[in-house]
């Protein structure tokens, strides 16, 4: 029998769910941020408590990280998926 790696699946949840708690524990830290708790006493997710101006630099960042190395591929994912939370929760104009 070959060689294998099994569950890799497993290996890259884990991966996607650390590189977005390091770049959520980035954005608490630079902008100095606690989200606090929402109604039901869980924590609320960052990009309910950034502003436009916030999203706005942080969108900023996340474009220098494109065409980069693989792990600054997996920071500008998962910075995507906290500009994209933000963005679904704007009132539509």
């Amino acid at each position: 029998m070959a060689f294998e790696i099994k569950n890799l699946d497993v290996l890259d949840d884990k991966f996607d769910t650390q590189v977005y708690e390091w770049c959520e524990e980035s954005i608490k830290s630079h902008f100095g941020l606690e989200p606090g708790k929402n109604e039901y006493g869980y924590e609320k997710d960052i990009w309910e408590v950034l502003t436009e101006e916030q999203v706005n630099e942080i969108a900023q960042y996340q474009e220098s990280l494109r065409d980069s190395g693989w792990i600054e591929g997996m920071a500008y994912s998962a910075l995507n998926i906290i500009i994209d939370n933000w963005d679904n929760e704007q009132p539509v104009e």
